[in-house]
């Protein structure tokens, strides 16, 4: 039995007509036996797509994060570097991306022309 013999194209007309009834009466039997969709009402606003929507709604309300992000308690030098876009969009737009990648880019060429010997603190990016 080959492989085109268990799909619809192995079928002749009159098996295709027969399943065709068989699967119309069986949705038939199905609607009438389960109840129909009722429209639930919606409050003003909509719903999130989402739990995780729901989560993050408002996050970006950053009025108490310090400037720094909290980054200076783990590294004194770090540097601030301001980023369009947020945690989720810093990474989606790639202007975003090519924004970062350049200040990567210049920090790193700083330090390499400072002679420093140990890895540069990258900047952290200040997501707006």
């Amino acid at each position: 039995m080959s492989v085109e013999d268990l799909t619809l194209a192995g079928l002749t007309p009159e098996q295709r007509a027969l399943l065709m009834l068989r699967m119309r009466q069986k949705a038939a039997s199905r609607a009438s036996r389960e109840p129909a969709l009722q429209p639930v009402p919606r409050p003003a606003g909509g719903l999130p797509l989402s739990f995780a929507q729901q989560r993050l709604a408002g996050w970006e309300d950053t009025a108490a994060v310090p400037i720094d992000h909290g980054w200076s308690t783990l590294a004194a030098e770090t540097e601030v570097v301001p980023i369009p876009g947020n945690h989720v969009t810093l990474i989606r737009d790639p202007e975003n991306v090519r924004m970062l990648a350049t200040k990567i880019d210049a920090a790193l060429r700083t330090a390499s022309a400072a002679g420093n010997r140990t890895p540069p603190t990258a900047p952290a990016a200040a997501t707006a």
